[in-house]
């Protein structure tokens, strides 16, 4: 998955976006800069990944979906109300971690295909209507309190 900001981020949605990649394992954080969507999209398409996140300062996330020719957004934006808990340190993900997504969010965030077996090396992202957590080895990563809102054309 690909995390960036909106063009001009404050240190809130900063601070969000680096919490959010560093949850999910194989991800990529970049800074937006000057970058258009065409700009992200096309990144994500050389770095073979499906799905962008845009954390807006106003801690909404946006989700843009990338295919081999063309991009567009998914129909739901999450609200991210407060930051519950957050690890303090960047954790280090083993080489073979993966990560699912379950609940009202899976659609939003993709997963990448965890094999049957690995369940101790899974990244899990739990979603409930109000609540996003993110674990790892059983342990909580980060926890969000959220609402979720449908969108109609670009973030």
């Amino acid at each position: 998955m690909y995390f960036t900001t909106g063009k001009k981020p404050d240190k809130a949605a900063l601070s969000l976006v680096n919490q959010l990649a560093s949850a999910v394992p194989n991800s990529v954080l970049r800074a937006r800069g000057r970058k258009s969507i065409e700009n992200i999209a096309s990144v994500c398409r050389r770095l073979a990944i499906s799905r962008a996140c845009i954390v807006h300062s106003s801690g909404d996330l946006y989700f843009l979906e990338v295919g081999l020719k063309s991009h567009q957004w998914l129909p739901t934006k999450i609200k991210v109300a407060k930051v519950v808990k957050a690890q303090k340190k960047e954790l280090e993900f083993d080489g073979e971690a993966c990560f699912e997504a379950a609940g009202h969010a899976s659609n939003l965030f993709a997963s990448d295909g965890c094999l049957a077996g690995f369940s101790d090396e899974k990244a899990v992202l739990n979603s409930t209507e109000n609540k996003l957590t993110f674990t790892y080895k059983r342990k909580k990563l980060l926890e969000l309190d959220v609402s979720y809102e449908k969108i109609k054309g670009k973030a």
